[in-house]
């Protein structure tokens, strides 16, 4: 038995499991408030990634749904959702096997990830496999006055990153999340890949401030919430979260430029 790091329901439940093996599970059973997975007389397909035992850290569904996208590791695999079989094509994102792929976000043709530890967001292409941009997230800064706007230092790595709409949040050890611009079009006065705003969780409330560690998730719960989930700064098992509602691309521009 082997843990399990990381899963993904379409109509199929694809689990990511910590030896390189993606299980996909056939519903069994569907109602209106549940669906059910597990069934004896229905064992799982298996799919081994790789011949090196590497974790299934994250995936992700392609905006087509065509395919899954899972971190492998330092590669990118890819699982077709119809006939559920590995692509034979991957991407290798780190040239070495101890930078694990920590983070996935796909806007249109594009994925977007980042390896553990890393101050580094790679952008590829789904369709050619290649590598496109770099951003280089502790250099992120935003010259708005109505947004906040922290100290840059190459210490500042990358802990989660999550596509919202237009906009790519990206947040960072220090406490603050970063929402770019990845946009088709180039917005007036900024550009793709330049940050929109900057999000202090540690500025939130009189309880939480000065207390936020790094950023290690982002979650979208709707299409306008967005649920970020922090450590301590002490590291103790004190869990916090901050919610942002109403924040798409056109939302972050009105509030920069008010």
């Amino acid at each position: 038995m082997f843990n399990i790091n990381s899963f993904l329901q379409i109509d199929h439940l694809f689990v990511g499991q910590e030896n390189g093996t993606v299980s996909i599970f056939k519903p069994t059973s569907v109602s209106l408030t549940s669906t059910k997975f597990l069934s004896l007389d229905q064992p799982p397909k298996k799919l081994i990634l790789g011949i090196t035992l590497q974790p299934c850290v994250c995936m992700c569904l392609s905006i087509d749904r065509s395919c899954v996208i899972i971190g492998y590791g330092n590669m990118l695999k890819f699982i077709d959702t119809k006939y559920h079989l590995v692509e034979d094509t991957s991407i290798i994102a780190s040239a070495t096997d101890d930078e694990i792929i920590q983070g996935i976000a796909v806007n249109y043709d594009d994925i977007w990830c980042f390896t553990r530890g890393s101050h580094a967001i790679a952008r590829y292409s789904i369709e050619s496999k290649e590598l496109l941009t770099t951003i280089d997230a502790s250099l992120l800064a935003t010259p708005s006055s109505k947004c906040f706007t922290p100290l840059c230092h190459t210490s500042n790595t990358i802990g989660a990153i999550l596509r919202v709409k237009e906009t790519l949040w990206v947040g960072r050890s220090d406490g603050n999340i970063f929402v770019i611009d990845i946009g088709r079009n180039e917005p007036e006065g900024n550009g793709f890949g330049h940050p929109l705003a900057v999000l202090t969780t540690s500025l939130m409330s009189s309880q939480s401030r000065g207390c936020v560690g790094a950023i290690n998730g982002l979650h979208l719960l709707s299409p306008d919430r967005v649920v970020a989930h922090t450590e301590t700064v002490d590291k103790t098992d004190k869990v916090i979260l901050v919610v942002w509602e109403r924040w798409c691309a056109e939302d972050v521009k009105n509030f920069a430029h008010s």
